[in-house]
């Protein structure tokens, strides 16, 4: 296959306690089936991309049921792999003892004329076949699974009455299923799910079902307690509210990419370091693509970004391939040398967007970010309380106020910084 895509990225990430270098790529082709919603695993260093949708013409979108895989060490797909035993689209997907299980998804994209798929199917790679397994027991699609101790969380998701809170869990040895664990605290789909020392944390995701909106909450939960729970995990939330992202968990970092907000497809990135096996609160970078329902792996320290949907939902058939490289000593991230206030993204902005800035050396001073009319009215205060060195993002929601340009205001002691921004509704 001759290569159609040749691209690079460099992406520094300076995460409280942990180093961590993203270095520029390779060139890799497009996806042989370019398409967006589907699952992937990875099985022997193997990227298994599975099910999907992809737009055949402006009033038409087929689901598929094509199993392909990408092999990082050569570049190259096996486009020759059985598949599914139907089309499935917002799947979830993990690997156990060397096996793919795939659960649930739809069969269209619309949850008004689509049905919700309870089939589960085991790929065996000894005999390169798909195998039914015992359905869930809560038909639903957009859902997000993960691996403890052998057996396998189904969380959240959706089904036609909207986001669930439902959890359920699979003993694959015993094709098995557990209905009594402890439901989410907050209904969600459009999410993922990492484990960190057999803990599963789970992340933003679309909220509902009146009105569904994108999360920014954090929830864990606790296996060593008895019975096991989940519980809210406030000092976690992202910056940004956001679903269909792509989510990875190594041994030092949660790192959440891309995804949807209130204001459209995100190009920012959220890292949650890991210290003493417990994630601390986000730093967030700027990404330079834009993608929502898009696959993201991890094998052997490279980041492999597929697919997805882009600007106007367009497919995104080229993959990016990123070298994750940690440092194991300390770094703590550089502090500013003066304050700083950043122009808003996205401006324009419909109703929210992300502030970013920078506050120098501590003090007990507080940091006070107001937004004015062109008129000089205050129209929303919407922090006020000291903060530490480093740079900083913060959420401003303008869903009450009108059309208009503002004035946000940075601050801190003597000190004010200003810019504009534009509210176009």
């Amino acid at each position: 296959m001759n290569p159609k895509s040749r691209l690079s990225l460099l992406l520094a990430l300076s995460i409280a306690g942990i180093g961590v270098t993203v270095a520029p790529s390779q060139h890799r082709d497009v996806m042989p089936t370019p398409r967006y919603g589907f699952c992937t695993a990875v099985l022997n260093d193997s990227v298994f991309v599975i099910g999907g949708a992809h737009p055949m013409q402006a009033v038409r979108t087929d689901i598929d049921s094509t199993v392909e895989a990408f092999d990082p060490r050569t570049g190259t797909w096996n486009t020759q792999l059985r598949p599914l035993s139907g089309p499935r689209v917002f799947a979830a997907a993990v690997v156990v003892d060397g096996r793919i299980f795939v659960f649930g998804g739809m069969e269209g994209i619309s949850p008004r004329n689509s049905r919700y798929l309870s089939s589960v199917e085991m790929f065996d790679p000894g005999v390169r076949r798909w195998f039914p397994r015992s359905p869930m027991p809560t038909p639903r699609a957009k859902l997000a699974a993960a691996v403890v101790n052998g057996k396998v969380l189904l969380i959240g998701g959706e089904d036609s009455s909207g986001p669930l809170d439902v959890v359920e869990e699979y003993d694959p040895d015993h094709d098995a299923w557990n209905t009594h664990v402890d439901h989410l605290r907050q209904r969600r789909m459009g999410f993922s799910a990492f484990t960190i020392d057999d803990d599963v944390y789970v992340v933003g995701g679309i909220g509902g079902p009146d009105p569904p909106n994108p999360l920014r909450s954090m929830e864990k939960f606790n296996t060593h307690t008895n019975p096991r729970k989940w519980e809210m995990v406030s000092s976690l939330n992202l910056t940004v509210p956001r679903a269909f992202y792509g989510g990875v968990v190594t041994d030092k970092a949660i790192i959440v990419l891309g995804g949807e907000g209130f204001a459209g497809f995100l190009s920012t990135a959220e890292v949650f370091s890991i210290k003493d096996d417990k994630p601390l609160p986000s730093s967030m970078y700027f990404l330079p693509f834009v993608r929502s329902m898009f696959g993201c792996v991890l094998v052997r320290d490279r980041l492999y970004v597929f697919g997805g949907l882009t600007y106007a939902q367009q497919l995104a058939p080229s993959i990016y391939e990123l070298d994750l490289v940690t440092g194991i000593n300390e770094a703590y991230p550089e502090i500013p040398a003066s304050a700083a206030l950043y122009q808003n993204y996205p401006n324009p902005f419909n109703p929210a967007t992300t502030i970013t800035y920078d506050i120098p050396a501590a003090s007990d001073a507080p940091v006070v970010m107001e937004v004015f009319s062109v008129l000089g009215d205050r129209v929303a205060l919407i922090q006020n309380l000291p903060r530490e060195p480093g740079r900083h993002s913060i959420v401003f929601d303008a869903g009450r106020l009108p059309s208009g340009t503002y004035l946000y205001k940075l601050t801190r002691g003597k000190e004010s910084i200003s810019r504009r921004m534009a509210l176009v509704k």
